[in-house]
């Protein structure tokens, strides 16, 4: 899907199949330019509510990321990691083996919390609906209202699994995407716009 930088984002509701205590998100992501933050995925709201919010962005050429508990917020941080007018792969893992933030494939940052976005986050979990290139850290509970932060650019194969990947496992979804990033996926993400 295309992003405008403006006003364009995809709302997913919540499902219950999203409390999981372990697991994994992965996207594909191609920024027009670096200015700014720019979400990716935000499955938050304000204030810690029920546990296990979740948000990730690109500011500047950084990937960064906000996971909450009920009462604390962990980060992860890629460092210089994005270039603007390229696809990259990134992929957040949470559970059992802590936090963990890899961008092309390699690990970038982590985190030894090892809570999730269900009770392991110290209550019942994250009942919010998802927005793809825009925050709702600042929305009321259920919704995605009122969003910031819009992404300018592009996503892809946005996953979401229900265990904590490895590092040789996001390898592997990295090198078997890697190919689609030639005019094919492109292409296909001009079909598509918001």
């Amino acid at each position: 899907v295309e992003h405008n930088g403006s006003n364009g984002y995809v709302e997913i509701p919540h499902d219950d199949d999203f409390l999981i205590d372990e697991g994994a998100i992965s996207l594909w992501v191609y920024l027009d330019d670096l200015s700014g933050r720019q979400e990716l995925f935000s499955k938050d709201s304000s204030g810690y509510d029920t546990g296990g919010h979740i948000t990730i962005y690109a500011n500047g050429n950084d990937v960064e990321l906000r996971f909450q508990s009920t009462n604390t917020s962990y980060s992860l941080d890629s460092g210089d990691a994005l270039s603007a007018t390229t696809w990259h792969h990134v992929a957040f893992t949470f559970g059992p083996a802590g936090m963990r933030l890899y961008v092309d494939g390699s690990l970038v940052d982590s985190d030894s919390y090892t809570g999730g976005m269900g009770t392991s986050s110290g209550a019942v979990g994250n009942y919010e609906p998802i927005a793809l290139g825009a925050n709702t850290w600042q929305s009321g509970n259920l919704t995605i209202m009122s969003l910031q932060s819009y992404l300018d650019g592009r996503l892809d194969d946005v996953r979401i699994y229900d265990q904590q990947l490895s590092a040789a496992q996001v390898a592997a979804v990295f090198t078997s995407g890697a190919a689609a990033t030639s005019a094919g996926r492109r292409a296909s993400a001009r079909s598509a716009r918001c």
